[in-house]
C-alpha cells in the first residue's frame, strides 16, 4: 500500500509538548491521544466525497504515544489522498475540500497548544 504523507510542523506544539512530557507523561499521552483523535474527526469531514473512501480512510496512528514518548500521525493512505489534499482547482460536488487536514490543523493550533500547557504537573505521591 502507497502512503502520502503531510507534514504540518508547529515549533510551538512540539515545544509544549516536551515540557509537558517532562511535568506529566501520562497525562501529556492521553491529551496527545485525544489531539490526534479529535483532528482525525474534524479532517475526515471536511475531506472530498465521490464514494466515501477517502472519509473513511482517515487514521490516526496513536502507537508512539506513551509515557516516555507522544507522537501522533494523522493521514491518509490512499493513492489520490495527496493529490485531493493539494490541488485547489478541484470541483468537489458531492462535499469536501482541499486542504482537508492542513485546515483544521491550522485552525486548532493553538487550542492544541493550549491543551498541552495547561497539563499540570504530576502529583506527588
Amino acid at each position: 500500500m502507497v502512503k502520502f504523507k503531510i507534514e504540518l510542523d508547529s515549533k510551538a506544539l512540539d515545544k509544549q509538548l516536551a515540557n509537558a512530557l517532562k511535568r506529566n507523561p501520562k497525562v501529556t499521552a492521553n491529551t496527545v491521544k485525544a489531539i490526534a483523535l479529535d483532528l482525525q474527526g474534524k479532517s475526515a469531514k471536511l475531506a472530498p466525497v465521490d464514494t466515501g473512501d477517502l472519509r473513511n480512510n482517515c487514521n490516526a496512528d496513536l502507537s508512539k504515544v506513551n509515557g516516555s514518548k507522544a507522537s501522533a500521525t494523522v493521514g491518509y493512505s490512499l493513492p489520490y489522498a495527496l493529490r485531493q489534499h493539494e490541488e485547489l482547482g478541484y470541483n468537489h460536488p458531492k462535499g469536501g475540500q482541499a486542504k482537508f487536514l492542513e485546515q483544521p490543523f491550522l485552525e486548532n493550533e493553538k487550542k492544541y497548544i493550549d491543551k498541552i500547557k495547561n497539563i499540570p504537573d504530576e502529583v506527588l505521591k
